[in-house]
């Protein structure tokens, strides 16, 4: 991206840690927001575990070069449209290739897209709505109006590849990230890093209970976060550790952060927990089928559970 294109009054604030205690430290988060559909997040339950698609963790990194991943996920995605249809009445069946990826992320298959939400409570949910024992949960905050502004930046510098795809298959006009440029991605393997925001037309009953989004990678051949980085100007360092976070209520200029990673330690979270269910953001009302029911019914046995400090 080039700097000289970039209105510098626009440019985000970096990368933040922050730490939060409680429901009030996220719910100061929301209010203290210019614009409150800025940001979109991902909850977490271990704070160490970096942001990765599902590609990237069932596929190690090392063999996925070696197979060359972008030349099979074209393949991927064909055998499950072949399959799909024995299992899936007339009206669920996708229309177009980002509803299909949808599916496939819904029933735990590899895709590129990462899940997200428009929600900051939803997140919560995700990072400390059940039991588990890691010391320190996350919350992930990504200002996806940045993104959308960059991403102009980010084409423009990888021109030749988007004219060249545009002419080829007619998209003058047609906004990036639209279900014609899916089909794209994976045909040309554009070898654009960088990442865009995007949810599908129609929508399944998760992905509107749990008010979802996905960041989806452009070039599948580098890491989620290389592509994410690459969506900031200046590029995002995103090497700041956990220990360097300070109280979330003390990070300033909130709306021109790029990412904010907020940290939950596990003393917190049963209280969290608790809150959370308090609001009615639970299992069954974010996992809308029989799934969600049996899951939930382990929440009956670990909804009081404190791990001892």
């Amino acid at each position: 991206m080039s700097a000289k294109q970039v209105n510098h009054d626009l440019t985000p604030n970096g990368y933040n840690v922050g730490i939060v205690e409680s429901i009030d430290d996220l719910l100061w988060f929301c209010r203290n927001l210019q614009d409150p559909f800025r940001f979109v997040f991902r909850g977490q339950s271990d704070a160490e575990w970096k942001l990765e698609t599902r590609v990237e963790r069932n596929i190690p990194d090392f063999y996925r070069k070696r197979i060359r991943l972008e030349n099979r996920e074209l393949e991927m995605l064909e055998r499950f449209k072949r399959r799909a249809h024995h299992y899936l009445t007339p009206t669920d069946i996708p229309t177009g290739d980002l509803e299909w990826l949808a599916l496939i992320q819904h029933y735990g298959g590899p895709t590129r897209l990462l899940d997200f939400t428009r929600s900051l409570l939803i997140a919560a949910y995700f990072a400390v709505g059940t039991f588990h024992e890691k010391p320190t949960s996350a919350i992930w905050a990504v200002n996806w109006q940045y993104m959308r502004f960059f991403l102009d930046y980010v084409l423009r510098d990888s021109q030749t590849q988007i004219e060249s795809a545009m002419n080829k298959y007619q998209l003058h006009g047609v906004p990036f990230g639209c279900d014609e440029w899916i089909r794209v991605i994976f045909m040309e393997k554009l070898e654009i890093c960088g990442a865009f925001a995007t949810d599908p037309f129609r929508q399944n009953k998760r992905l509107m209970a749990q008010q979802g989004v996905f960041i989806m990678p452009i070039d599948i051949s580098r890491p989620f976060i290389e592509n994410l980085a690459a969506m900031f100007e200046p590029k995002l360092d995103l090497a700041k550790k956990d220990h360097e976070a300070v109280p979330l209520q003390k990070i300033g200029l909130l709306d021109e952060s790029a990412i904010i990673k907020m940290i939950i330690p596990q003393a917190c979270q049963a209280k969290m927990r608790t809150e959370l269910r308090r609001m009615n953001i639970i299992t069954e009302t974010l996992f809308p089928d029989l799934v969600g029911e049996a899951t939930a019914l382990a929440d009956i046995i670990t909804a009081h559970v404190h791990v001892p400090k």
